[in-house]
């Protein structure tokens, strides 16, 4: 095969790749959100979880609106303004991920004191502490976005390499040091609140499954690209299609454990299984 057909046929999967999940990681993002919207908040951590369907939604709203219409045209990087693209890159990218490890941090934390301090939550419950840490989270997130404005501080996407990578300079590493603390600070928390007590084990478990997506997507980007520098179909998996992928797995996650928000037909089928699980055990 030629130079060119190598192109064409990179060109053609890598965008497939990256449009099917991002399609359904759209769709089940936003689904979700409005069953979550529409059921009404009901604590805490539903509002929480109702929040972490707006950066998964983002981040695959950025591949299906920007990575693959500009994959698909092969439109090269110098040719798109820089501000155009590291603007959507810091919304879709470093804001949102961001806000996912914090928002699953906050989620860790509500679990802590409902499980470690239920008096001081009953008697603080007129406080809205859920709303203010979001608050927080968001601000932190939007700052961190910001920052990484200026010149050779931001994260963009390459079109004529199919990579969401950051700038090279100082500044973007300091900015790519910061997000892997806060991604391992959310693992942290999450696997302290696991350890130590097996009830809400559901919730528990949701917090782990989706922080370890994080760190998987992480370790990626830092660690696994340098097993083979060389191709670029490793590079891509490693920095686009796990970035896109991981984001659709939470989605599907907050679906998997939230029964309330399922289809009906789908929650009648887990009953089913329910109940003769149960019958045999008798």
């Amino acid at each position: 095969m030629t130079e060119m057909e190598i192109s064409a046929s990179f060109l053609l999967l890598s965008n497939i790749l990256q449009f099917v999940p991002a399609l359904i990681g759209a769709l089940i993002n936003s689904y979700l959100f409005y069953k979550f919207f529409k059921k009404g908040v009901r604590s805490g951590f539903y509002k929480l979880c109702l929040l972490k369907t707006i950066p998964n939604f983002l981040v695959c709203a950025g591949f299906l609106f920007w990575a693959v219409p500009l994959g698909f045209l092969q439109i090269r990087s110098e040719r798109i303004p820089r501000i155009m693209n590291v603007l959507v890159a810091q919304v879709c990218g470093s804001f949102s991920y961001v806000l996912g490890p914090l928002l699953l941090t906050s989620m860790a934390l509500n679990r802590f004191v409902a499980l470690y301090f239920p008096v001081f939550k009953s008697s603080n419950s007129k406080l809205p502490v859920t709303s203010i840490w979001i608050t927080v989270c968001i601000i932190t997130a939007a700052c961190y976005a910001v920052a990484g404005l200026p010149e050779d501080c931001g994260y963009m996407f390459l079109p004529e390499e199919m990579l969401w990578i950051s700038e090279e300079g100082k500044c973007s590493e300091i900015e790519y040091d910061i997000l892997l603390y806060f991604v391992f600070v959310a693992g942290i928390s999450n696997t302290d609140a696991k350890l130590r007590r097996r009830t809400y084990i559901k919730r528990l478990s949701q917090c782990f499954i989706q922080d370890s997506l994080h760190s998987i997507d992480s370790i990626n980007t830092t660690y696994t690209y340098k097993l083979d520098e060389s191709s670029l179909w490793f590079q891509f998996i490693c920095f686009s299609l796990s970035f896109v992928v991981m984001h659709m797995l939470d989605g599907f996650v907050m679906f998997f454990f939230h029964t309330a928000v399922q289809p009906m037909w789908l929650r009648k089928q887990s009953s089913v299984k329910i109940m003769v699980s149960a019958a045999r055990i008798t």
